[in-house]
């Protein structure tokens, strides 16, 4: 569109501030991601040799390949005139390919994932190309009076905006489908989201009107002169900002959960002793963990991941002793989610030996098909700890319980009791 701009002194010292500016947005953004990963603070993620744990994840696989992506398009652009090399347009091109192709693995899920990743991809490169243009024409091509070379630039830019601009809408638009629906209203993401909207309506309007001085009013211009440089910079300038704007909305979206997506399945902690993981057809997914798994109190975790509504969400616990009473909690849920059973609201497991979970629910299309899983509750002698795949199984000795007190449950979750028939 420009093959003279990397003759110019200041395209180079652009593309050199971007580079590193670029490179250490990265390198940050890996640390608070390698934090968060581990658990520990910012100090302890900033070596390199503590980002272990950001490979865990497809996520943090993905920055860091955009890291190595951006210095490697850093090195070829920190003397421009190698840009345009013949010998550098494969290494160019690759680089520049993973970079948005790391874009595609920053909300891998919702509906149709394999969908919004490829369009993930491509709202981000329609996204780079529009940003950077702006960026390009505003620092540099604006920078002062020029010869054809700088018009040339501005028409070129003003060709290729509209099907830019009709890609960005359209991809963002399918992307809002699939992990947003309708819930634009009642939800914080969707609340965010229509604020979005409205910054780029604004630029959209203001890129319009740019566009079309450019495109009509220096029709016949054979050079850019100082009256057309100072009434093209301050709207440039404006429009710049506002995608500016639009890209620190998105940021924000980025750090909400929408409707369609559900929180990452990291899995219990070490310290639930029993966890039971129940699938069922019609996308029914549960897992009840407990802990510490011996007689008294125990604390229950109980997350659902499907389907996306349920109503009637219930889980009974029967213990094999006919002796004992058992427990039918009523989970206030209506979307995927997790209730959480503390041990102090009152849910006493009085009975050692064999206990049955059964799960049951009912959608928009009719009843869930019931899920039943048994678990082992110790005597108060010894609960043996599940651990998380990787670590070691441990055993810990628990003083036997002689006492118990009943306290009422938390509002959140409500129980009744049910015994189970003799035999």
């Amino acid at each position: 569109m420009w093959p003279e701009g990397v003759e110019y002194g200041i395209t180079e010292k652009y593309f050199r501030q971007v580079s590193i500016i670029a490179a250490i947005a990265l390198i940050l953004l890996i640390i608070v991601m390698t934090a968060r990963q581990s658990g520990g603070g910012i100090g302890s993620s900033i070596s390199p040799t503590a980002w272990g744990p950001l490979f865990d994840s497809n996520e943090g696989r993905a920055v860091f390949l955009r890291l190595i992506a951006v210095i490697g398009l850093g090195y070829y652009a920190w003397i421009t005139e190698r840009v345009l090399e013949p010998t550098n347009l494969l290494p160019t091109t690759v680089l520049l390919a993973l970079s948005m192709l790391s874009y595609g693995f920053d909300r891998a899920t919702g509906r149709a994932v394999i969908l919004g990743i490829i369009l993930a991809v491509i709202h981000m490169a329609f996204v780079a190309v529009w940003v950077g243009s702006i960026a390009i024409i505003w620092r540099i091509v604006l920078h002062g009076p020029g010869t054809v070379d700088l018009v040339d630039a501005l028409r070129g830019w003003a060709r290729i905006a509209t099907p830019v601009t009709i890609g960005i809408v359209g991809t963002g638009l399918i992307q809002v489908w699939r992990i947003d629906g309708i819930s634009l209203i009642n939800s914080g993401h969707g609340r965010v989201l229509l604020l979005k909207v409205v910054f780029v309506g604004l630029l959209l309007f203001v890129s319009a009107t740019i566009r079309q001085f450019v495109l009509r009013g220096m029709q016949n211009a054979k050079s850019l002169n100082e009256k057309v440089v100072y009434r093209l910079k301050r709207p440039v300038g404006i429009e710049l900002s506002l995608s500016i704007v639009v890209l620190a909305t998105s940021s924000w979206l980025m750090a909400m959960r929408p409707p369609y997506v559900l929180n990452k399945d990291s899995g219990p902690g070490v310290d639930y002793a029993i966890v039971q993981d129940m699938t069922a057809k019609d996308d029914f997914h549960v897992r009840l963990s407990i802990t510490p798994g011996d007689v008294g109190a125990n604390r229950i975790l109980i997350e659902l991941f499907g389907p996306s509504r349920i109503q009637n969400f219930t889980v009974t616990l029967t213990p094999a002793n006919p002796n004992f009473s058992g427990y039918t909690i009523n989970v206030p849920i209506t979307r995927p989610g997790g209730a959480l059973v503390e041990q102090d609201a009152g849910l006493l497991l009085r009975a050692p030996g064999e206990w049955t979970a059964t799960i049951t629910g009912v959608t928009t299309i009719g009843d869930l098909p019931p899920m039943t899983t048994t678990f082992i509750v110790a005597d108060g002698t010894t609960v043996t700890t599940l651990p998380k795949q990787g670590l070691k199984r441990s055993t810990t000795t628990i003083a036997q319980s002689t006492t118990t007190t009943t306290v009422a449950l938390a509002p959140a979750v409500t129980t009744s009791t049910t015994v189970p028939p003799a035999g």
